[in-house]
């Protein structure tokens, strides 16, 4: 008798699919995708549906049906027919479609972490950028700017860089953790900003400091991103206590970022 869960394995199998795949797709975690094949939990009749819709098949063949006392029941084969099952080798479509689906999911993700790496850029450009002087595309391409972080940003092409490491993890399907590095990449500019300036100079030699406020706030993005993905791979959710304990320590590490450089600053 084939169960629900091999039948879910199965499927899986026949579509081409891995269970970080079908993860991505149905909106869980690897290990919840990993616990419906294993037997120990079963998925909810919002999940079936959405697991029938990625493998081309009706909730019905998932799920085991009842047959007469003297039949066990067992799941229709994958992609069967409800009334005339017949025997059909898995239909290459509903791999073309399952890769298909993820990779618009893929290109929604990084359309949409460049976004905001654009958006903050076009906001900085208009607050500190020097006004155009020749033509629009000129003043988008220039590094020049009147403000000290910002345009220190653009010229060593740290601002691109950072937006390379964001889409690049939002590509990759690691989408927490580029949510927290564009997070902290604001955050740090804006804390750069507030608790930078310092014109009496000091020990790293220059007259304004939110280059070491956000550098530190975005390296530490990179651990804390980690750590959420780690999380959400044990399928511990952002509410929960420890969410809330991780939330609570990225944000003292960024206060410890500004009282170190504030610190250091002291004659």
């Amino acid at each position: 008798m084939m169960t629900l869960s091999q039948h879910i394995r199965q499927c899986r199998q026949q579509a081409g699919l891995s269970q970080e795949q079908v993860a991505e797709l149905v909106g869980v975690s690897r290990q919840a995708v990993a616990k419906w094949e294993a037997g120990t939990s079963a998925p909810s009749t919002e999940n079936l549906l959405r697991l029938a819709g990625i493998f081309g098949v009706s909730v019905d063949s998932l799920v085991p049906r009842e047959t007469s006392p003297l039949q066990k029941a067992s799941p229709a084969p994958c992609g069967a027919a409800d009334a005339a099952p017949q025997e059909t080798s898995p239909e290459p479509a509903q791999k073309t479609s399952g890769t298909a689906d993820a990779a618009k999911r893929a290109l929604l993700r990084l359309l949409a972490c460049a976004g905001c790496y654009l958006a903050l850029f076009l906001l900085l450009k208009l607050l500190f950028g020097d006004l155009p002087q020749k033509s629009l595309l000129g003043w988008l391409l220039e590094d020049g700017s009147s403000d000290y972080l910002f345009g220190w940003l653009l010229q060593r092409k740290l601002f691109w860089l950072c937006m390379g490491i964001s889409c690049l993890a939002a590509l990759l399907g690691k989408t927490r953790f580029a949510a927290v590095t564009v997070i902290c990449f604001a955050a740090g500019l804006a804390l750069g900003q507030l608790f930078g300036p310092n014109p009496a100079g000091a020990p790293y030699g220059h007259g304004h400091y939110g280059w070491a406020i956000w550098g530190g706030i975005f390296l530490l993005s990179l651990a804390m991103g980690g750590i959420l993905e780690h999380m959400h791979g044990k399928g511990i959710p952002l509410g929960s206590k420890k969410g809330a304990l991780w939330a609570a320590a990225t944000v003292a590490g960024w206060v410890f970022v500004v009282v170190f450089v504030q610190l250091s600053k002291l004659p």
